[in-house]
């Protein structure tokens, strides 16, 4: 089962976006993103966690971007860069 991420602030180019929104999943341990971008500049993600600390550059990539990434323990939120439009699949 997937849950899409949702975007409760943008400032800019960045999102903030709430890794733990639900949390039955986040229960279950369910800690793998898949990303995608479609854009020409950068796209980063970086893993935070409960008091906005950087844990973990994720992504730093140029142009279209599609993988998975493994999410460090303590994951809270997550900050993403981008030009184009992306998505975040949390499994």
């Amino acid at each position: 089962m997937a849950s899409r991420a949702r975007l409760p602030c943008r400032i800019g180019r960045r999102f903030l976006v709430n890794m733990h929104e639900e949390p039955r999943l986040a229960e279950q341990g369910l800690r793998r993103l898949t990303l995608r971008h479609s854009g020409e500049g950068n796209f980063i993600v970086w893993a935070l966690d409960n008091r906005g600390r950087y844990l973990r550059l994720l992504v730093n990539e140029i142009g279209d971007y599609r993988g998975r990434v493994i999410l460090p323990a303590g994951t809270r939120y997550a900050t993403v860069t981008a030009d184009g439009a992306w998505s975040m699949t949390r499994r």
